[in-house]
């Protein structure tokens, strides 16, 4: 048995499984890497290749390697149109990534890979979320679980100190920030808030010393390349600068060379000039730290330390503003690009075990972790309804910051007398957020309904939330009876509804 935990990662991918002792460790690939780039290559435009082959081979060809594409998984947008005619989406490359991932797990031990623990961020909403187990599946895993990331990362660190305390996890990878605040006590484990954003990482930070790179080599040069006519010199200039941001985490200043059809520039990059071309990035995640510990109503004061998690938290203007917000001085006593994926093997073995599985690693069996685990939702979760002045708003049935699994039901009068259909749309966003702010994951129609002259709460919504935070809805009618369960489309994202006649 392999108790594998996957961390589908922005710009990396790693892989965990426990070991004949219980202790996760990171699975080598083919290459003997611990880590395996997020990058999908077409060679000849057919065949996909993963990983450092995908960006050795893209970088002559470009405009068939893909990266990045966590950041829209979910959407139903086409990023690349093979040569024989077939599309693939956001979901379909990362099912090819996945595939690989399991390739090199299955050669590593010689043992087929069925199932295992995916995270994701903890920002992610149902229908990214879904894309997910839909990838896993695709590759021939199931997905038994779905963990947050920060809440893996949390999870390896609990056991590992195996104390009392509470905690911030601060999570900033290649393209994600998510910052969760959890408590350790006893065998329990609680997440007691989390927040984030979607699309701040370290793909951001160098996307800002891009152009100040090139702006210098146009200067010089007096000559403006073009991703049309110079796809070779964005490919390399992408290289260098994640180098010199590399560099940067350890030194003061540091020299990258560019060169573009025959003419070259030397350019000097310092950490203050940096650290000035992306203040308002280390601003929004210290906004987005704030935000996590005031909506738990604690103080910095209240937490014994932070961690950090992700490959970005390397940046010192980052970790220095963490320390001068949180008045702690964070640290990473577990790998950094490793804790997460150290977590979500363990959960593994706690799902594993709860199902009633003996855990068998290298012919002997090992003890799962003694923890439970409570997570909570990253997002509030209600229905659309109509004030009366016709705007269209969320009213939430369970709040952000619901522990999950959780069940709960709340009442509604239909909008106008005398309606006999109701449209139920299920939205996930904040209490009062309009309509349109927010993501729509599905919607009810309980149709034919009786006519009622006096308007009662008569529409019943009930959710219910699983453990990986997906949900499921019913609606009733109380006076007819007629109910039914949600219709979920994944792929419309944030949808206009046919009718402006909803329950409330």
């Amino acid at each position: 048995m392999i108790v594998l935990g996957i961390d589908v990662g922005t710009t990396r991918s790693k892989v965990s499984a426990l070991d004949d002792t219980g202790r996760a460790q990171i699975v080598l690939n083919h290459r003997g890497d611990p880590y395996t780039p997020s990058a999908v290559y077409f060679e000849e435009g057919r065949t996909p290749i993963v990983g450092v082959e995908a960006l050795a081979e893209g970088f002559l060809y470009p405009q068939y390697v893909h990266t990045c594409f966590k950041r829209v998984l979910g959407s139903s947008d086409v990023l690349f149109t093979d040569a024989d005619g077939d599309t693939y989406t956001a979901t379909d490359l990362t099912r090819i990534l996945i595939a690989a991932l399991k390739r090199d797990v299955e050669n590593r031990f010689n043992q087929e890979v069925d199932e295992a623990v995916f995270t994701v961020p903890a920002n992610f909403q149902d229908h990214r979320k879904q894309a997910m187990i839909d990838a896993a599946e695709g590759a021939g895993i199931k997905a038994i679980k779905l963990v947050h990331e920060p809440t893996a990362a949390g999870i390896a660190y609990a056991l590992d100190k195996n104390k009392d305390f509470r905690f911030g996890v601060f999570d900033l990878g290649g393209g994600t920030l998510d910052v969760s605040i959890l408590e350790s006590k006893g065998d329990r484990i609680t997440v007691l808030n989390s927040t984030g954003r979607e699309k701040l990482g370290g793909e951001d930070f160098s996307a800002r010393l891009k152009p100040h790179i090139l702006e210098q080599f146009i200067k010089e040069n007096k000559y403006e390349p073009t991703q049309e006519s110079d796809p070779l010199f964005f490919q390399e200039l992408a290289d260098k600068v994640e180098q010199a941001k590399i560099q940067l985490s350890q030194k003061n200043k540091t020299r990258i060379v560019v060169g573009c059809q025959g003419r070259q520039s030397i350019v000097e990059i310092t950490r203050d000039r940096f650290d000035s071309l992306t203040t308002d990035l280390v601003q929004d995640a210290m906004d987005c730290t704030k935000e996590a510990v005031e909506e738990t109503g604690l103080s910095f004061s209240d937490l014994d330390t932070f961690i950090l998690v992700g490959g970005s938290v390397r940046i010192p203007a980052v970790q220095s503003a963490l320390a001068d917000l949180t008045s702690i001085v964070p640290h990473c006593d577990i790998e950094p690009d490793r804790a997460v994926c150290y977590g979500a093997a363990q959960m593994c073995a706690m799902e594993l075990a709860k199902s009633g599985k003996t855990i068998m690693v290298g012919g002997r069996a090992i003890p799962a972790p003694k923890a439970f685990v409570q997570e909570s939702t990253a997002h509030g979760v209600g229905c659309c309804v109509a004030e009366k002045d016709g705007t269209l708003r969320n009213a939430v049935i369970l709040p952000k910051g619901t522990p999950i699994p959780m069940t709960k039901t709340d009442r509604f009068a239909l909008h106008e007398e005398d309606q006999t259909e109701a449209r139920i749309e299920v939205l996930q966003g904040d209490e009062g957020q309009e309509r349109d702010e927010c993501l729509s994951i599905g919607e009810i129609v309980l149709s034919d309904l009786p006519p009622e002259h006096k308007k009662s709460r008569r529409i019943e919504v009930t959710y219910a939330i699983d453990e990986n935070g997906m949900i499921h809805t019913t609606g009733k009618d109380l006076v007819s009876g007629e109910q039914a369960e949600i219709r979920i489309d994944y792929n419309k994202g944030i949808a206009q509804s046919d009718s402006d006649q909803q329950a409330a």
